[in-house]
């Protein structure tokens, strides 16, 4: 049996690759997002995606409200601990004073299956309504800075997103904002900027959710 497996190449056409199954003959051909660069190398799906990333964490710090209870790791679950603690003792010492202690149970849950029973339709319109911007301008800069455990220097990127009439010099950058969060430092302006438009950001988005299938161990 074949299977093909279809995925849009950024210049609008296709790249087929033909892959055999190690368990068996099975005969898989694999249609891959490929770089329009002349080496041709195979882009990642995060790669694909930083740009429409880069934007949602843009307008998640204007409201971020909006990202509900989500967090982006555990530097910011550590934080949310320490005030859940905090909100405890003081509960605690007031049930204490009240002559009214009782016990305090905690609930792990996991719910089955999560990810396959969210409502794509519902989550794309949700990510859509956050974009409040027609364009996006996209800084790009380049940190350098000394890792001495490693005995070598360490480089990162850095992006800028904003509306386009905010935009911002690169000397008023690296010293209002760069300088704060690295020391010892030396900051690259990237010179060049892209923009970001609203309805390629959405196309974006609904291919990577509705235009893709996701093959595990031969299973869709």
């Amino acid at each position: 049996k074949h299977k093909h497996i279809l995925t849009k190449k950024s210049s609008s056409s296709l790249s087929m690759v033909d892959a055999r199954s190690r368990k068996g003959n099975t005969n898989k051909t694999l249609l891959l997002r490929r770089s329009s660069s002349w080496d041709q190398r195979y882009l990642s799906t995060n790669a694909i995606l930083s740009t429409t990333f880069d934007v949602l964490k843009f307008e998640h710090g204007r409201v971020p409200s909006s990202f509900g209870s989500g967090v982006y790791g555990l530097n910011n679950v550590f934080p949310l601990v320490c005030k859940f603690v905090k909100d405890l003792k003081k509960c605690q010492m007031n049930k204490f004073e009240k002559h009214n202690s009782r016990p305090l149970y905690f609930a792990s849950v996991d719910i089955k299956k999560c990810y396959d029973n969210i409502n794509q339709d519902h989550l794309c319109n949700i990510v859509c309504d956050l974009l409040s911007e027609n364009d996006y301008l996209i800084q790009n800069f380049t940190v350098l800075h000394p890792f001495e455990s490693m005995g070598k220097v360490q480089y990162k990127s850095v992006k800028r997103v904003c509306p386009p009439e905010c935009y911002v010099q690169f000397p008023t950058i690296a010293q209002n904002h760069l300088a704060k969060d690295y020391t010892n430092s030396i900051f690259i302006d990237g010179v060049k900027c892209n923009v970001a438009k609203k309805d390629n950001i959405i196309s974006q988005l609904r291919e990577h959710l509705f235009g893709n299938m996701v093959v595990i161990k031969d299973s869709f």
